[in-house]
């Protein structure tokens, strides 16, 4: 797993990209943990091992699910 760090005028966040075993404790872990997916956010609703895709759906919005590859996460920290 690679982790960037990027500093912000006020805060320093990491960024950590995400594999399929990251994405399945994620997806199961009862606290919701801060995803995004070109820059929104995003619910991990279910992982494929065989594909490493995952299936998301945005957290602001009332869109359809859908699949994404699992490295395209990326877990705000």
């Amino acid at each position: 797993m690679t982790e960037n760090v990027y500093v912000n005028d006020i805060t320093t966040s990491r960024r950590i990209e995400m594999n399929v075993m990251r994405a399945k404790e994620i997806k199961d872990d009862p606290v919701m943990k801060e995803v995004k997916y070109n820059d929104k956010f995003v619910y991990i609703d279910a992982v494929d091992d065989e594909t490493q895709r995952a299936t998301v759906f945005y957290t602001n919005k009332s869109e359809e699910p859908f699949e994404v590859p699992v490295q395209d996460l990326v877990e705000i920290d």
